[in-house]
């Protein structure tokens, strides 16, 4: 299954998200145009606002954080496109690379339900 869901922000600065991703331990992934996800969008959560199922898992540049299976994708907003939003995956071992109690996709034995608890409401952010 895929979860896919999109934070709520518009980013014109490159340069000043690639440092934020910098100072957080991340890193930036310039440039590679997947960012990595369960691979497929099965139809059992909502997609994010203007984007289609073909659009998921495609990037202008991704972004690494330790401890994660996922990455975040830096995509182009549909709604503006002379800024970008972020799109990350958060079902099961998108969260965390630490061991959970679930079971495993047949198609992706990395992709098992999380037992975390659901994170809350993020705040619109302007970079």
């Amino acid at each position: 299954m895929s979860h896919v869901t999109n934070i709520d922000i518009e980013i014109s600065n490159l340069g000043a998200l690639e440092s934020a991703i910098q100072e957080m331990g991340g890193t930036f992934l310039r440039d590679k145009k997947n960012y990595t996800w369960y691979g497929r969008h099965v139809g059992d959560y909502p997609l994010p606002p203007g984007f289609t199922k073909e659009m998921l898992g495609k990037c202008e540049h991704a972004i690494g954080l330790g401890g994660t299976d996922y990455q975040i994708g830096v995509v182009r907003n549909p709604a503006k496109p002379k800024t970008y939003t972020l799109l990350y995956d958060f079902w099961g071992r998108a969260r965390s690379s630490a061991p959970t109690s679930a079971t495993a996709s047949p198609s992706s034995s990395r992709c098992m339900e999380s037992t975390q608890p659901p994170l809350p409401p993020r705040p619109r952010v302007t970079m």
